[in-house]
């Protein structure tokens, strides 16, 4: 019985024993294989190690210059860094700064093989499990990386970069090593090496550095660009400096007495010296497409000294005229402003960007950019009535119609509000349609259209994201009832890129000036993204453009008629208390979305009404309106005649809008008029050299004591007929307030 009973169970194991076998074959077969692979990369690897040689530093690394080019790919705009380098040997390199880059790049540099397996193990391990991001590479690795400086990310080039790395480190002395790094390795403002570097970042020669002043470059080759003094990360450069200054102690390349001394404090970073490249207008340019680079992923060292080549989206003779309608107009102004007034106060921001690929043509953003960087093309600022796009965006998302009845009478009084809301001019009209609410510009309709709305004034940004402009572009975005009379800010790009969201249809492609990049070797690195989105239906953007139009067929841009094409626009003025503080005129055509200001000051805060000597108000409707047009008679020189889709009347609305029924009140007289109204000049249909006539003004509200008549004044260039000084309308977006 027992004897039969181990039989059994001989016999039940049996299976057990196939399966281990089965699973040993496998195993085996996977060692094989393993180990067939490992011996091939080997072999490769023998193979790369015996074929790759050592780049020569002054053959190769010197021609990474960084081509800019205007958006025919062979025209050039300019370059970016063509290497700033002084190289010098290894004796003339002072020792701190040689301690320095020692202890905070590669402790064990004088040690190791020229590559660190564990090094890179545990970066590898901290990126992996969400740590900080450590540097695994040696010096020698890093000086390989300068040498074959490409975007490519292949295992191909790693390994290459590898070996060379190793064979550097097996064939070439240490210090020659550091000296070839010290002499190639980007450190910021432009400056190859340790000796560029010491000039660009305190005028003197590298041999020249205090230890405090070593130190620093040393902490700054982490991060060029973050760190760059004054305006990088000050907090992190300290602490990388300590961290330094921390490593050279324990290496004994400093005492106790030398680390205490300049512990706490960085050294001071005298005032860069601005590139002569970026003087003029074509300086805010370079800088556009250097930051819209770094925006994309580019590293300042591939930037200034990767060998790009940059095709941008700037036409170069669309840039030639936005510069001349800029700078007559500016020109103009000052010539005709009132005693005391200094033209050089005036600054204009213009942007142009062609519809439906989001491309920017031509942009202003000031006359030199090494004199004073800030854009002005790019900076936000009160839109005043040309806010008011966005609410009548936001009306028609909602279930308004373009006939919807808006509370247009003066001295509007919100639910809970101190401060009635005024017209310009304390024009009444009464109940308007919103679609000549929108050629009429009335402050009042449009804070009414705010209160029908639920939750109106957030319904009023959401319209404003929903055309492309980001809620946090400036400054005064709150949400009240007045919102639509713009006190919130917001750039000309933003705008130009919002109308021409409209003029698409409703599709909205981000405004951009990089077209797209290509790497030393000419493969495409970079392409700028087209495809947009629908962020607004097409006949909400059908209505909008169809009511935008008749701002310029009827109401406060009727000059802007004698451009010849079929144009969609609003004009905006920012006045308080008879201050002029931002004057607009933003419009689009079916190919090319423009937006203008006009501000005053070294901050754009100051008045603007001194600059026009007739002593109306500086007014959206007179130089921003010329520039504009002055431009776009350019822009679209050539291009086919193209309406806009025909309205589509969402929501019920009808094609008959007129208020004819409802005429204007005349406003009663008050104590303190905000403001007179004037009629506006009729368009003139062609540009005269000679100066327009100004229309004869209405009563002013003291019955008492008319206005006399301004004098005509010529518009100092016969490109473009002369603005008048204001328009019946024309917004005074928080008179009263």
């Amino acid at each position: 019985m027992a004897r039969s009973k181990r039989g059994a169970g001989e016999a039940a194991a049996r299976p057990k024993a196939g399966v281990t076998t089965w699973i040993k074959r496998i195993l085996f077969s996977g060692l094989v294989v393993v180990l067939l692979a490992t011996l091939a990369g080997l072999i490769g690897v023998a193979g790369l190690y015996l074929t790759v040689t050592l780049p020569d530093p002054n053959k190769d690394f010197q021609t990474n210059t960084t081509v800019i080019y205007y958006r025919d790919g062979q025209t050039t705009m300019g370059d970016l860094s063509v290497q700033n380098r002084e190289s010098i040997s290894y004796t003339e390199m002072p020792q701190n700064i040689k301690d320095a880059v020692v202890a905070i790049e590669n402790k064990d540099f004088w040690t190791d093989k020229g590559i660190s397996l564990w090094g890179m193990t545990r970066g590898a391990y901290s990126i992996l499990t969400g740590g900080n991001v450590q540097g695994g590479s040696t010096i020698t690795q890093q000086y390989i990386k300068i040498l074959y400086l490409t975007s490519e990310q292949s295992v191909t080039r790693k390994v290459k970069e590898l070996i060379l790395a190793y064979k550097m480190g097996q064939q070439l002395p240490k210090e020659q090593i550091l000296e070839g790094y010290l002499n190639t390795i980007y450190f910021g403002r432009g400056a190859y090496g340790i000796q560029a570097a010491a000039k660009a970042f305190y005028g003197v020669e590298a041999k020249e550095l205090s230890l405090s002043q070593a130190v620093a470059l040393a902490a700054v080759l982490n991060d060029p660009g973050g760190f760059n003094p004054p305006n990088g990360n000050m907090k992190l450069l300290l602490e990388r400096y300590q961290v330094t200054l921390n490593n050279m102690l324990d290496m004994g390349t400093i005492t106790k007495e030398q680390r205490d001394e300049i512990y706490y404090e960085l050294p001071d970073f005298p005032q860069q010296e601005k590139d002569s490249r970026y003087g003029g207008p074509k300086g805010f340019l370079m800088n556009m497409v250097e930051r819209e680079l770094a925006a994309q992923g580019f590293t300042e060292a591939e930037i200034k000294g990767g060998g790009l080549r940059v095709t941008t989206t700037i036409d170069p003779a669309l840039q030639d005229a936005a510069v001349k309608a800029a700078e007559s107009n500016i020109a103009a102004a000052g010539k005709n402003a009132r005693k005391g007034a200094d033209p050089a106060a005036l600054r204009v921001g213009l942007a142009s960007v062609e519809v439906g690929t989001g491309e920017l043509l031509a942009m202003y953003g000031g006359p030199d950019f090494v004199n004073d960087s800030r854009n002005w093309a790019t900076t936000p600022r009160p839109t005043a009535s040309v806010f008011k796009i966005n609410a009548l965006v936001a009306g028609l998302q909602n279930g308004m119609s373009l006939s919807t009845k808006l509370d247009g009478k003066n001295n509007l009084l919100p639910p809970g509000d101190k401060t009635p809301v005024k017209n310009a001019g304390n024009a009444s009209y009464g109940q308007i349609s919103l679609e000549s609410a929108t050629a009429k510009s009335s402050n009042t309709a449009f804070v009414d259209l705010v209160l029908k709305l639920p939750d109106g004034a957030s319904k009023v940004i959401k319209a404003a994201n929903d055309l492309g402009i980001p809620t946090g572009s400036g400054s005064d975005w709150e949400p009240n009832n007045r919102i639509a009379l713009g006190s919130a800010e917001v750039s000309p790009l933003h705008q130009a890129g919002a109308l021409s969201t409209l003029a698409a249809g409703g599709r909205q492609v981000r405004p951009h000036i990089v077209k797209e990049v290509k790497d030393l070797s000419g493969k495409v690195v970079y392409s700028a993204n087209l495809n947009g989105e629908q962020t607004i239906a097409k006949d909400v953007a059908a209505d909008a453009t169809y009511a935008l139009t008749k701002v310029v067929s009827e109401g406060t841009g009727r000059s802007l008629q004698a451009l010849r094409y079929p144009a969609a626009g609003k004009t905006g003025t920012r006045d308080i208390d008879n201050k002029t503080y931002a004057a607009w005129f933003a419009g689009t055509t079916m190919q090319i979305s423009t937006a203008v200001v006009f501000i005053a000051g070294e901050g754009g805060n100051e008045d603007l009404n001194p600059f026009r000597s007739s002593g109306a108000n500086f007014y959206g409707s007179s130089y921003p309106a010329s520039t504009w047009l002055d431009y776009m008679k350019v822009a679209m020189q050539g291009k086919e005649r193209l309406d806009f889709p025909k309205p589509a009347y969402v929501n019920g609305g009808s094609k008959d809008n007129s208020d004819a029924a409802e005429p204007p009140v005349t406003p009663e007289p008050t104590v303190e008029p905000t403001e007179e109204p004037t009629p506006e000049p009729e368009p003139t249909p062609e540009p005269s050299a000679e100066p327009t006539k100004e229309p004869k003004p209405t009563p002013t509200t003291k019955p008492t004591k008319p206005t006399p008549t301004p004098k005509p004044r010529p518009t100092g260039k016969p490109s473009a007929p002369a603005p008048s000084p204001s328009s019946p309308g024309e917004e005074n977006a928080d008179a009263g307030r």
